[in-house]
């Protein structure tokens, strides 16, 4: 079961990409405005085939950010249910990501355990935190200029894990996932990593996602948790 929540001003028709893969038990919520476009005609055809439920929330505009604020609370509303297993913010907008790392910090405080928060680009992307990342926020200064040798360059050892299980083809079983980390990283190197991994003992994709969070960060953490999670059964 997964909702999912779009920003439809930031992403448009792009964002619901990957609509007719959606089951019965998924749910769409949709939030626009009058500043959004519209909804391309194969995208209108896309949804009306979903098996997916939509919802549609047209947002009062009036001041900055509204939409982005109105959705945040409807996010928070969702989890105090407690009846979703994931939820996706599908928007680029890189202000969303205090809120992810809000609920990654505090959901166990608040009691709110038992699912997980991802941001993407669109439904069927399975990673859109990298492209996020990238983009600077607005009223940023940009620091393009500046002297890059003065910065470092060298990817985070975070980084090179991410990028190691991205490139993995085919992480199908427990056993496929053991042996390509060793082919790639040596015996000892390999075998140390599938068990920080940590895909046998994970007791749900909820807490697999969080530890992966905490121990790779944010943009990292949901990229492995994306490309592994089928890995963790419940």
């Amino acid at each position: 079961m997964a909702t999912y929540l779009i920003d439809f001003e930031n992403v448009g028709s792009d964002g619901l990409c990957g609509t007719e893969e959606l089951t019965e038990k998924d749910s769409v919520y949709i939030f626009y405005s009058s500043n959004s476009g519209r909804i391309s005609m194969k995208m209108h055809q896309c949804i009306c085939c979903s098996r997916a439920n939509f919802k549609y929330f047209e947002i009062s505009v009036g001041g900055k950010n509204a939409l982005d604020f109105q959705l945040s609370t409807f996010l928070g509303y969702l989890i105090s249910r407690k009846d979703t297993e994931e939820i996706f913010i599908i928007s680029k907008d890189r202000g969303f990501r205090h809120i992810l790392n809000f609920w990654t910090e505090r959901a166990e405080q608040l009691s709110v355990n038992g699912f997980s928060l991802v941001q993407k680009t669109a439904i069927n992307a399975e990673n859109a935190l990298e492209d996020i990342s990238a983009q600077p926020e607005p009223n940023e200064p940009d620091n393009t200029d500046e002297d890059v040798s003065a910065k470092n360059t060298e990817p985070s050892e975070s980084d090179q894990i991410r990028a190691l299980i991205q490139s993995l083809d085919d992480v199908s079983t427990h056993a496929v996932l053991y042996k390509k980390l060793v082919y790639k990283l040596g015996h000892e190197k390999g075998a140390e990593l599938y068990r920080k991994l940590g895909v046998t003992t994970a007791l749900s994709k909820q807490e697999f996602h969080r530890r992966m969070v905490a121990e790779y960060g944010q943009a990292n953490g949901s990229a492995i948790y994306n490309k592994l999670k089928r890995l963790v059964k419940k």
